[in-house]
C-alpha cells in the first residue's frame, strides 16, 4: 500500500513538471530536480516494502474455534521469538503448545476472552492452537502448523 502510494505520488509529480515545462523558461532545470526527488520516492518505498515483507515473512496467524494465535519468529525485540493468544470469549478459553528449535516445548493457556502475549526464548518451529469447550477441560486442537 505504502509502495503504491510513493510510487503514484512519483509519477504524478512527473506529470506536473511535464506541465511545467510548457510553462516555464527554466523547465529543465525543474524537471531534473523533480524527477531526481520521485527516484528518491520511490528509493524508500523499496526500503520500506523490503523491510515489511522482512518482518512479516517470520510471522504466522493461526484461528482454531475462535482461539488466536500469532507467532512471530524475529519480532525485532531481541527475543528469539514472541507469541501471542486470545481466547475465545464463547468457549471456556484456549491455549497453545509450541516446539522450538532447541528441542523444547512450551504451553500458553488463557481464560475466554484474555490475551497473552510472551517474548519465548527459544525459535518457536511449529505451533498447535486448541480451544477448551467445557469447565472440565474438554477441548478440540487444529493440526500442527510450522512457523
Amino acid at each position: 500500500m505504502f509502495f503504491r502510494l510513493c510510487m503514484r505520488l512519483s509519477l504524478e509529480i512527473q506529470e506536473e513538471v511535464m506541465r511545467m515545462s510548457h510553462m516555464e523558461a527554466n523547465s529543465m532545470r525543474s524537471t531534473r530536480l523533480v524527477k531526481r526527488l520521485s527516484v528518491v520516492v520511490a528509493t524508500v518505498a523499496m526500503a520500506a516494502l523490503a523491510a515489511t515483507q522482512t518482518a512479516s515473512a517470520a510471522q504466522l496467524y493461526v484461528e482454531h474455534g475462535g482461539t488466536q494465535v500469532q507467532v512471530d519468529t524475529r519480532p525485532l525485540n531481541g527475543a528469539p521469538s514472541w507469541i501471542w493468544i486470545y481466547g475465545s470469549d464463547s468457549a471456556f478459553g484456549g491455549y497453545v503448545r509450541f516446539h522450538g528449535a532447541d528441542g523444547g516445548t512450551g504451553k500458553l493457556s488463557v481464560g475466554p476472552g484474555e490475551a497473552v502475549a510472551v517474548n519465548v526464548h527459544t525459535t518457536v518451529t511449529e505451533i498447535n492452537v486448541c480451544t477448551v469447550w467445557e469447565w472440565n477441560g474438554l477441548s478440540t486442537c487444529g493440526g500442527w502448523r510450522g512457523v
